[in-house]
């Protein structure tokens, strides 16, 4: 019901808009009815105002084509067909029934639409992001073998934690601060959030800790073979040296 409201309440300015051209469109066809047609109105038609608020009024009644089903004296199966008011009823009826009310319900649809997809990613934030560091779930599971991303949100950064911190820090005296709380209320009261972990997480600090050290073995291992490998073609060479000298020496 919320979103219903607001799909109405937020795109007031174009639905505005849209009504003044409503009405704009609606006082034209007006003109037209009574400068041609306004003995087809029975009277209900003698002045630009009464020819206005009487079509308005009909304009939604009938569910036969607008003004045109009110009009009794329009009979297209007359032997004299009228095409001007024949025209004019199709016109009023595409026009103002089908295009305007169209742009209506297309801008409210719209607006509904973006705000419930709006919601949607507000309530896959709360679910997968972490409120405190902004790590997403998809990030422990391919990150963290350990710890979860539930895990993480109910120990490591559990929510509560801060909230109780900060009142924690609400009803100490000042003059009781140590360095980090007076630090931390200094800047809770700038509402200044850089104390909080951000992008930061012990479990996945753990997990590039040890890829690091992994890579540093790894290239330690691989600096090892190449030292064991230059030595080897050390030897070669000296080998083949050697086998040159003795071949050079016998054809000499």
């Amino acid at each position: 019901m919320r979103h219903i409201l607001n799909s109405i309440w937020q795109p007031r300015k174009a639905l505005l808009l849209t009504f003044i051209l409503f009405i704009v469109i609606e006082y034209m066809f007006t003109l037209i009815a009574f400068t041609f047609f306004h003995r087809s109105y029975k009277g209900n038609c003698q002045s630009v105002y009464q020819c206005f608020f009487y079509t308005f009024d009909y304009t939604f009644k009938l569910h036969k084509g607008g003004i045109g089903a009110r009009l009794d004296d329009f009979q297209p199966d007359k032997a004299s067909y009228e095409w001007d008011e024949f025209l004019f009823h199709n016109l009023f009826n595409i026009i103002l029934l089908v295009i305007l009310i169209k742009l209506f319900a297309g801008i409210i649809i719209d607006t509904f639409g973006y705000l419930r997809e709006k919601e949607n990613e507000k309530m896959r934030d709360i679910k997968d992001v972490c409120f405190i560091c902004g790590n997403n779930r998809e990030t422990f599971d391919k990150k963290s073998a350990k710890i979860g991303f539930l895990a993480h949100t109910q120990i490591e950064h559990n929510i509560w934690n801060y909230v109780f911190f900060i009142a924690y820090l609400n009803h100490k005296k000042k003059l009781d601060y140590n360095g980090i709380e007076d630090y931390v209320k200094t800047l809770v009261k700038a509402k200044d959030i850089s104390w909080f972990p951000l992008n930061k997480a012990i479990a996945l600090q753990e997990v590039e800790d040890s890829t690091n050290v992994e890579q540093v073995d790894h290239m330690e291992f691989i600096g090892k073979n190449i030292g064991s490998l230059e030595k080897q073609f050390v030897d070669v060479d000296r080998a083949w040296s050697a086998i040159e000298s003795r071949v050079n020496s016998k054809i000499h």
